[in-house]
């Protein structure tokens, strides 16, 4: 029986924007969100697209469930409940600058970051402004580690209250005693605290267009069994599917996405206790979250040498993969550039194929200058050349092949971009790193930092630095903060808010690619509403201020037009 506590309590609940700038701590009411508004989503078909809500009772309700089932449109067509993935975003301790900066800081703040099936995983001591993870043995014992300690302290423990702590050791985050639950078990709401709910709806190829409906049903196990309430969900599954993410400048050149590869096998075997085919799952795993987020291409140092691991984990080879570094131990550089063709030819791409081959990092002019004659060499056998160097434009535009500084990928990029591409013609590559690194856990900044803002500004390429695994401690006496976009555990990887900012940004890129290809053909239409209209649906991308627009209603507005267009292109 529902007990009189909860038969007076009050559970309110705002839908927010998933991609929110604002930053929902439990003292957040949301001023910015519906309340008591319905959590609404609009996907296209091959998308992932989110939604969200805050949830704040007036009343302890404890330990409560949310359940959420099948979607239904009026006509009985169904969503299956599969495809929705619920998470709670855990708000822990990050440094003072977090959801701001990547550079480090001293202080520390709450921060929303994680998305989290358990949201116990990770326990918050508000008091001591710590974070702890969970550690489950085999035997059924828990230990709790001390994520945010201060380098100061070292190899010290100690007993807290029949957990046992390690304070300062590293943190071994990829064993299988560390790992988030399959599925959603609940979160404990306690009066008067905000706390945010991250709401996935993974849209099949195969799935009929309409409005699904549903809700979010909310129990008390404490308190008793029956409903006590419901958020209402509404999901529109648009008529049309999603290309690839292409350029800007050239709606059939891929718009492609790289980070510099701090994963690897070994890497991996050193978190998880030197377990080789455990490490080979985790690999796995994490490359089948990077391929659902949009980053298609590997990002794990020694992909060439494991092809099977990219193809499981639903990634690709294409010529466009930077695969690694020149060789200059050999005494005869043309016979070392001959030796790494074949051997790549052999495990990857085979015949005609030309794969990027750099040297260096941040280089000056005059090293940039002296290496000339390897690079050439290595051309003159097929591979291509990347150039990170600042000063990569005045002496290597001839022959970079991806050009890559460091730079803001905005309006300040744009002049570069554009020279770049008319020097070659179009076919190098133009990309960004720097400006911020990864680690900022503002989505709604990533989504424009890897989205539209660089694809506006005419860039080609996303080429920053990096992904990073076992990066749990804030905490770190750098210049830096650690760079996360996931965090590694025993099977595989946690995301994030910002990690959903990137998937988002891809989108944008994705259906403005849609938009540019059905408008491009209907340019010259002698139809007046149809060459109108497409002129008007470009106008749209060419006008938005690439640096502030909101990017939601400019999501809304390309779907508005590619709708009209389609009707055009099909009467045409």
């Amino acid at each position: 029986m529902t007990s009189s506590l909860l038969l007076l309590a009050t559970l309110t609940h705002w839908a927010v924007d998933p991609m929110s700038e604002t930053q929902y701590l439990p003292d957040t009411v949301p001023e910015d969100g519906v309340k008591n508004g319905a959590v609404q989503i609009i996907a296209a078909k091959d998308e992932y697209e989110p939604g969200s809500f805050v949830l704040r009772s007036d009343t302890d309700l404890g330990k409560v469930r949310l359940e959420i089932g099948d979607l239904r449109t009026a006509d009985g067509k169904v969503f299956p409940k599969e495809r929705l993935d619920l998470k709670t975003v855990k708000v822990w301790y990050q440094a003072g600058n977090a959801w701001y900066s990547y550079f480090a800081d001293k202080g520390t703040k709450l921060c929303p970051e994680l998305l989290l099936n358990d949201e116990d995983l990770i326990r918050v001591d508000e008091g001591k402004r710590s974070n702890y993870a969970r550690l489950t043995e085999a035997d059924g014992r828990v230990h709790w580690f001390w994520l945010n300690n201060p380098q100061a302290f070292q190899n010290r423990a100690e007993d807290v209250k029949g957990f046992y702590f390690r304070l300062g050791d590293v943190f071994v985050c990829m064993r299988e005693n560390f790992m988030d639950a399959r599925e959603h078990c609940g979160a404990t709401l306690e009066k008067n605290r905000s706390k945010q709910f991250f709401l996935t709806a993974h849209v099949m190829k195969d799935q009929p267009a309409g409005l699904y409906k549903g809700e979010v049903k909310i129990k008390s196990k404490s308190k008793g069994e029956g409903e006590q309430w419901k958020i209402p969900v509404c999901l529109r599954v648009l008529d049309f599917e999603l290309p690839k993410p292409m350029c800007w400048a050239d709606v059939n050149k891929p718009f492609l996405t790289h980070f510099c590869d701090y994963i690897n096998l070994n890497m991996i075997r050193d978190q998880n206790g030197d377990d080789p085919e455990l490490a080979r799952r985790q690999l796995v795993a994490i490359c089948r979250d990077f391929a659902a987020h949009g980053q298609d291409l590997p990002s794990f140092n020694g992909a060439s040498a494991n092809p099977e691991i990219v193809r499981e984990g639903g990634q690709r080879y294409c010529d466009e993969l930077t695969n690694g570094g020149m060789e200059l131990s050999d005494a005869c550089v043309i016979r070392a550039a001959a030796r790494q063709a074949r051997r790549i030819a052999d495990r990857r791409f085979g015949k005609g194929s030309h794969p990027y081959m750099g040297w260096g990092d941040e280089y000056g002019l005059a090293i940039l200058r002296g290496i000339r004659p390897m690079v050439e060499t290595y051309q003159s056998l097929g591979f291509r050349f990347p150039v990170n160097s600042p000063f990569g434009y005045a002496a290597g535009i001839t022959v970079a092949d991806l050009f890559w500084p460091p730079c803001t990928p905005d309006h300040a990029s744009a002049e570069a971009a554009n020279k770049y591409a008319a020097a070659t013609g179009g076919k190098g590559y133009f990309g960004w790193y720097s400006s911020q690194h990864v680690g900022v856990e503002n989505p709604a900044f990533c989504r424009r930092q890897y989205g539209f803002g660089p694809y506006r500004a005419g860039l080609t390429c996303n080429f920053n630095y990096a992904h990073h695994i076992d990066e749990w401690n804030d905490s770190v006496d750098d210049l830096y903060r650690p760079m996360a976009f996931v965090y590694g555990t025993g099977a595989g990887c946690i995301d994030t808010l910002a990690w959903e900012g990137f998937r988002e940004g891809q989108d944008d890129i994705r259906y403005a690619t849609l938009l540019k290809r059905l408008a491009e053909p209907l340019m010259d239409s002698p139809d007046t509403k149809a060459r109108y209209a497409a002129r008007l649906a470009v106008q749209l991308l060419v006008d938005a201020d690439k640096d502030d627009m909101d990017l939601t209603t400019l999501r809304l507005e390309m779907i508005r037009h590619i709708q009209r267009l389609r009707t055009l292109n099909v009467t045409k």
